[in-house]
């Protein structure tokens, strides 16, 4: 089961859009300082983690970017992955250097979909993994 730890760190940022679907996805902020679901493992826009349901652009998005925290997989995750963003905004198992590494996995996924546990490490890293450079 995933969960959250107790010192987990969030900022809030308003939405883009209606991000309802989205909670335990990866966010990016935008150019206007609004977040919207990250797409991209090789930009650095990558901010954090969606922890509630805003229902409309404007509406405040908790965003979780340091600590243990849920977030969707995007493919298998085994435990102790280091993980990257997908297009999806999901969490799947990094897979080169020049990837931006969010995270490493708490807990393992077997399908998409599937919501592990991770420690994010948004501040820490704002680049690539360091144990694949």
């Amino acid at each position: 089961m995933a969960e959250y730890g107790a010192q987990n760190e969030t900022i809030s940022l308003p939405a883009a859009a209606d991000l309802s679907a989205c909670q335990y996805h990866l966010m990016r902020i935008t150019s206007t300082g609004t977040v919207n679901i990250a797409s991209s493992p090789l930009n650095g826009s990558a901010i954090g983690v969606l922890t509630n349901k805003p229902t409309a652009a404007g509406r405040f998005a908790t965003i979780a970017f340091s600590g243990k925290g849920k977030v969707v997989a995007g493919a298998a995750v085994a435990i102790g992955n280091m993980l990257m963003c997908d297009a999806s905004g999901r969490a799947v198992p990094v897979t080169s250097a020049a990837n931006m590494v969010i995270g490493r996995a708490l807990s393992a996924a077997a399908n998409t979909g599937e919501i592990i546990t991770a420690v994010l490490c948004f501040p820490m890293n704002w680049g690539k993994d360091p144990a694949a450079a």
